[in-house]
């Protein structure tokens, strides 16, 4: 790791940033991190955070190689990559840290960054707590052991705007204590960070509150006079003379529109899509003054430009937004106007954060929209009646960040991470439905409406090829409203099958928070680049122009892997591969040397089971060209099925490795042997639900004679095998003492090792295969 070239905190801060720090930043920078910070809104709490807590430390020797930082919005994600970029530019370090973005529908695939690299990334909880627990959503099963190992190991996470994130709260300090328990490779730390944070939300039934250091702003010993202009930015609040009995209609629009100061922006906050859309659709026709919609359910090609157009705005631009929840946090905008309907109190004191942000603007005003109880939702009416008492409180007076009471709010989480989840979400096969253990009830709170991703497509329908889906083409839609919309349009959503292989339709039932679904552009449209989602749209969808070559996710018959421009044998691959994985694991020294040497091992075996007469006559239906046809190979040009359905050469490779006599350690077995099998995330700790019968008539499993299968010899510079039997009888439970089953085996290494540890193991294995497949494909092996 390179050292830090910067002579002072101060002198590194502000040529990131353009600015000198404020006295806190600076502290924070150079003291002991602590597990919460609490600091007003508009204090540079980003900052603060990414450029003091991580990366200052970072350079100087003192943090974790990656930082996760942790937004609960689409909107806050894409404006914090963009700035952490332009930090790394102006710090030169833009080539040295990797800086990545994970939400819905996001192209970067996360397995395959580099596990010996120094990573920024930045993602919503959706993305972020679902891959810290196994099931990352959006992505294949066979990626989430990937996922979950660089996600809890060697990081520093920073979970920020907690006060809006529900269960993910609870969810991440149980984490952080799991971590400590079941032990990570490289050092690994979370912070809690907001504005509107009351202590008593961080006790869990394994985290006493005071177990946790926190750091609360002080205005005295804190601050500076930049800073205090912020703080005591002048804004007066007022009780608009609107109570919302019914849908915003003419009457209501009306009296908003006469709380616009012409000339300025004003920024009007509503708690649903639905009223900010009804809202919007009546301003537009009442006025000439230039309105925007602005909410969560837009494709993030349309969300971008919106995104780039209000945090561009100035003073003096004439113009209203109409927004929901997105407007209320982590944006860097000001407003000379604010017009907000009740929320709860931590949400208003983050509204109240838009208006006079920097302290430049003089008669700054807010005003909050009083709600008939039945429109409450999606809020609870004891959290909005404790805050209208605060409102009521402050009508006519300041509600700059100096002059705001503290939040006392009460929260009630409704599912708490424990150590028997975790253990049990380890295992990512599915159960006999074809279904995976859900997890949004610990990603967010159950009384939230949860969310899926679509996309559409020209005559979308099953068993058809499709191009992939790209970030920009993703819309986050309500479960409820997208069952809804269907069932009225009589139409379908597809799904795709990583069993099978192939998109098929997905019932209403079935559909669970991070399902990435398909829709039809005609008969299924519900989309307007002006509105979102309008489920009462009904033109045609316009396709997004970002089409890239057609590619079916992976499945588990699928061996995508297994082909490349030129055909690689058997040897050659090998050789890479352990080439690749001594080079990962070189830099990564909290590996001890035994299960450095258990890596090499695995990476030596990994594919072994390539020499199988399955494996090979599929790679020799795939050549394209005159080869020896007597040559062992790995890939070949062509991508064609096996002969035998479900064949996994990984599985024959890890079971011919434990038939082999070497000098592993016994007890160190195992762990190769898994590591192995688990190469291509499709078969881990348990065998059961690939045993099928073939065309033959014969009885397989994963592939294997389970009467009587072997492996032939093979020799190359790199292993030797002796022709050896397929012991499948290692999937059965029960077998005798000296030969213990798969799960028997791989439930003691989860035991030993802990799951953090484990799935980091298997994630070094496969990153080292990929790399070696990236550059054989590329020709840089000489």
């Amino acid at each position: 790791m390179k050292k830090n070239t910067y002579g002072s905190f101060e002198e590194y801060f502000e040529k990131a940033t353009g600015n000198k720090p404020y006295p806190y930043q600076k502290k924070l920078a150079t003291s002991e991190t602590p597990d919460v910070l609490n600091v007003p809104t508009g204090a540079g709490k980003t900052e603060a955070a990414i450029l003091g807590l991580w990366l200052w430390k970072r350079l100087n020797g003192n943090a974790p190689r990656k930082l996760v930082y942790c937004l609960p919005m689409r909107v806050l994600v894409e404006q914090t990559k963009a700035r952490v970029e332009l930090w790394l530019k102006k710090l030169g370090l833009d080539n040295r840290i990797g800086v990545e973005l994970l939400m819905g529908g996001s192209d970067v695939e996360i397995q395959k960054l580099l596990p010996d690299k120094e990573y920024i990334i930045v993602g919503t909880q959706d993305m972020l707590v679902s891959g810290a627990l196994n099931r990352a959503y959006g992505n294949s099963p066979t990626n989430w052991p990937i996922i979950f190992g660089f996600l809890n190991n060697d990081c520093m996470w920073i979970m920020d705007e907690v006060q809006i994130m529900e269960n993910a709260l609870p969810t991440a300090i149980q984490l952080a204590r799991m971590r400590d328990e079941f032990k990570t490779y490289g050092a690994h730390k979370t912070v809690l960070m907001s504005a509107t944070i009351n202590q008593d939300w961080l006790e869990t039934v394994d985290s006493p509150r005071d177990s946790l250091s926190i750091y609360n702003f002080d205005m005295k010993k804190d601050s500076n006079e930049s800073l205090e202009k912020r703080n005591k930015a002048q804004k007066t609040l007022f009780k608009a003379p609107i109570t919302l009995q019914r849908r915003y209609g003419k009457e209501e629009a009306s009296k908003i529109l006469k709380l616009h100061k012409p000339g300025t922006p004003t920024a009007v906050i509503v708690n649903t899509v639905e009223r900010a859309q009804y809202l919007y659709e009546t301003l537009s026709k009442m006025t000439n003054t230039e309105c925007k919609l602005m909410h969560s359910r837009f494709r993030a090609h349309e969300r971008k430009a919106l995104n780039e157009y209000v945090s561009k705005l100035g003073e003096n631009d004439d113009v209203i937004i109409i927004a929901t929840q997105v407007l209320e946090a982590g944006i860097d905008v000001s407003f000379q106007t604010l017009v907000t309907e009740l929320a709860p109190w931590s949400s208003m004191v983050q509204r109240f954060g838009r208006c006079n942000r920097r302290g430049n603007l003089n008669d700054a005003k807010a005003y909050w929209i009083n709600l008939d109880q039945k429109y409450h939702a999606p809020y609870g009416t004891s959290e909005n009646a404790y805050s209208e008492k605060q409102l009521e409180k402050l009508e006519k007076k300041s509600i700059s960040p100096h002059a705001l009471p503290n939040v006392n709010e009460q929260k009630f989480f409704d599912a708490i991470l424990r150590k028997r989840d975790i253990l049990n979400l380890f295992d990512t096969a599915s159960d006999l439905s074809g279904n995976h253990t859900d997890v949004s009830k610990f990603v967010r709170s159950m009384e939230q409406q949860l969310n899926v991703d679509v996309f559409w497509r020209e005559n979308a329908d099953e068993g058809k090829s499709f191009h992939r889906v790209v970030r920009d083409e993703i819309c986050s839609v309500k479960i409820d409203s997208l069952k809804g919309f269907l069932q009225k349009k009589n139409s379908h959503g597809y799904i795709w099958d990583h069993v099978d292989g192939r998109w098929k339709k997905i019932r209403p039932s079935e559909m669970l928070q991070g399902h990435t679904i398909m829709l039809d552009s005609k008969n299924a449209a519900g989309y307007s680049d002006e509105y979102g989602w309008y489920p009462d749209n009904n033109d045609e969808v316009k396709m997004i122009g970002t089409i890239q070559q057609d590619q079916s996710p992976d499945s588990y018959d699928a061996d995508p892997t297994s082909k490349s421009v030129r055909p690689v044998t058997l040897e050659a691959h090998t050789g890479h591969v352990i080439r690749e994985t001594n080079k990962l694991t070189k830099n990564i020294i909290e590996i001890d040397g035994d299960t450095r040497k258990m890596l090499q091992i695995a990476a030596t075996y990994h594919d072994i089971g390539k020499v199988h007469c399955i494996f090979q006559g599929t790679m020799r239906n795939g050549l394209v060209g005159e080869y020896d046809q007597k040559t062992v190979w790995a890939k070949s040009q062509k991508n064609t099925k096996h002969k035998i359905r479900g064949f996994r050469h990984e599985a024959v490779s890890a079971l011919a490795y434990l038939e082999q006599k070497d000098q592993t350690k016994y007890e160190l077995r195992d762990l190769v042997a898994y590591l192995i099998m688990a190469h291509h995330g499709k078969v881990r700790m348990s065998l059961r639900r690939f045993s099928r019968k073939n065309q033959d008539g014969g009885k397989y499993l994963l592939g294997i004679k389970t009467d009587g299968d072997y492996l032939p010899e093979f020799s190359c510079k790199y292993v030797n095998i002796s022709k050896s039997r397929i012991d499948t009888g290692i999937g059965d439970m029960g077998r005798e003492e000296d030969r213990p089953s798969w799960v028997e085996r791989t439930l003691t290494l989860l035991e030993q090792y802990g799951p953090f540890r484990l799935a980091y193991l298997e994630a070094l294995i496969r990153r080292s295969d990929w790399l070696a497949s990236e550059k054989e494909t590329a020709g840089e092996y000489k």
